[in-house]
């Protein structure tokens, strides 16, 4: 379908994108994808070490201890019932390239963390152009995606849920192939995908949902009457292999399993469920989730486009039900597809109470179906475009629209490397009220700050949280010969400071504060010097050693 055609309006830019080939089209995404693996490349150095970056790269260590020399399952439960598929990959990675400075595993790893957010992003062109029917919508898609602050911060660094939700897109997409002509080799693609999700995220066991439901709504009401009492049973046949494969499977990528599988696998998901909940939200500490947690964080983490948009789909879709709820079922089969995809983890963690914790990190997985949704509701007003008679309107929409992407874009680079830290809303109303750099990225940034101002020989910190030791891992050695780490702030030449533990309340004296680090005009984290220091109270013994990782907190 022609870009024009589908969009059906008079863009800024219409006489040119009329003339766009198929191939024009082509080379545009080619175009979008280079760039957006160059972004990966140029970026990749700047970031900080979060707050799980140490459990992980322990998880990987010790997983391919288990596959390789057949070593005891971790007994440590944080490590122990979290999936370790991509931690294996990551740490296997290592090894093969034969990284061991500190500095180089850890940018290694990040970007190995980007690849797998690019994967998603190709797998949600493929799957949005398979959709709308149009490259321009698959580009588009991508795009909403890339320029989601909230989400792009983490694309490096959050080895958790970046990867499941780019293995998410990639199993609604197998799963779409699958429904469309049940082979052997799709049903067992379709499963290994779902399994290598599982075992990163329990909440892939919602994928085997989907499938079973999808599937046999494609059979008890299919767009056109072609289904024979043999389809019927070579797809059925083919469902259970996948249901089969599913668990061989999970069972073969993740070692906890290789022993009482059933059992182990039930521990795991007991202990996902009993995790903390809670946080900083609205100004307090609170310890279980509210039932809109996840649409209040949703909302003020994620441009006020996309947020809009996505109402609009949700209206247009409601309407076409309530207008042809069979007709719904038969021919907008893949737009119920995403509405679950999107609100049932939503209901789950309400009816179920599950623990989530730290923004709505946990469920990036259903972002992507929040898009899909929002292009619904974008393409339904493009399409009412044809309607309008007033030029003004007709230009004036979308360029509101191209203006909105420019600045979201413009806010992520001004403010990268922190663009997780993003609000949709005014900072009077963020300050105070929610959780900012709950990561601790911005210890490394504050490190390099006093490094690059302050000449001494030895300088001591102290840090408020333990991403500030583990982020001597990222320094380069010359810069990490020179940090002392102490754990009294009365020892420290400097104190760096990210509020978290204090409710982010600043309640250290201003007049001892040499630099702020700032996300969006909101302070993330401050510098302190302390007033009492003199050089002689340096203890060059506790310098660190620049050759070997090394982590100091449990």
């Amino acid at each position: 379908m022609r870009f024009t055609k589908l969009l059906a309006v008079h863009w800024p830019l219409t006489a040119i994108s009329d003339q766009l080939s198929a191939v024009s089209m082509r080379l545009l995404v080619v175009v979008f994808f280079v760039l957006l693996l160059l972004v990966g490349v140029l970026a990749n150095d700047d970031y900080g070490l979060s707050w799980d970056e140490k459990t992980q790269y322990m998880l990987g260590q010790e997983a391919l201890s288990t596959v390789i020399d057949g070593d005891p399952w971790t007994q440590e439960p944080g490590r122990r019932f979290h999936g370790p598929v991509f931690e294996i990959v990551l740490t296997a990675t290592e090894n093969v390239f034969h990284v061991s400075s500190p500095r180089s595993v850890f940018l290694l790893r990040h970007f190995i963390n980007f690849l797998s957010f690019y994967l998603g992003a190709v797998f949600l062109y493929l799957l949005a152009k398979k959709h709308f029917r149009s490259r321009a919508f698959g580009l588009l898609a991508t795009l909403l995606l890339v320029l989601s602050p909230g989400v792009f911060g983490h694309a490096f660094f959050n080895s958790r849920d970046i990867p499941a939700l780019s293995l998410f897109v990639v199993c609604i997409y197998t799963l779409l192939l699958f429904a469309e002509k049940a082979t052997l080799p799709r049903a067992l693609v379709h499963a290994f995908a779902t399994a290598a999700l599982i075992g990163i995220r329990m909440t892939g066991i919602l994928i085997p949902v989907l499938t079973v439901v999808y599937i046999l709504a494609e059979l008890l009401f299919p767009p056109v009457r072609r289904e024979t009492k043999d389809s019927w049973r070579r797809v059925c046949v083919l469902l259970t292999v996948y249901l089969v494969g599913v668990c061989l499977f999970t069972v073969l990528v993740w070692p906890l399993l290789w022993e009482q599988p059933v059992r182990h696998f039930l521990d795991a998901y007991a202990y996902m469920s009993s995790k903390s909940a809670g946080g900083f939200f609205f100004g307090k500490n609170i310890e279980s989730n509210p039932w809109y947690w996840v649409p209040v964080w949703i909302g003020i983490n994620t441009p006020l486009l996309y947020t809009g948009l996505f109402l609009v789909g949700i209206a247009v879709l409601v309407r076409d039900f309530s207008r042809h709820p069979f007709a719904f079922l038969r021919e907008q089969r893949r737009e119920l597809l995403f509405l679950a995809w999107f609100f049932l983890p939503i209901l789950a963690i309400i009816v179920l109470k599950s623990g989530i914790f730290d923004s709505w990190r946990h469920v990036f997985f259903l972002y992507p179906a929040f898009l899909l949704i929002g292009l619904t509701g974008l393409r339904w007003i493009l399409n009412r475009f044809q309607a309008i008679r007033y030029p003004a309107v007709r230009v004036g929409l979308p360029l509101i629209f191209a203006l909105s992407l420019l600045s979201t874009g413009i806010w992520m680079v001004r403010n990268h490397p922190f663009q997780y830290i993003y609000f949709s809303l005014p900072k009077q109303y963020i300050e105070g009220n929610f959780e900012l750099d709950y990561w601790g990225t911005s210890f490394r940034q504050g490190m390099e700050y006093v490094l690059a101002t302050d000449d001494s020989r030895y300088i001591p910190f102290f840090v408020t949280s333990s991403p500030g030791w583990l982020v001597i891992n990222i320094l380069t050695s010359e810069q990490r010969s020179r940090v002392l780490l102490v754990d009294d702030p009365k020892d420290a030449k400097y104190i760096l400071d990210n509020f978290r533990w204090n409710n982010y309340v600043h309640d250290a004296p201003e007049e001892y504060k040499v630099h702020a680090i700032t996300a969006g005009g909101i302070e993330i984290l401050s510098i302190y010097r302390n007033p009492h220091w003199n050089d002689s109270m340096v203890d060059p013994r506790i310098a660190l050693p620049v050759d070997r990782i090394v982590f100091y907190f449990e």
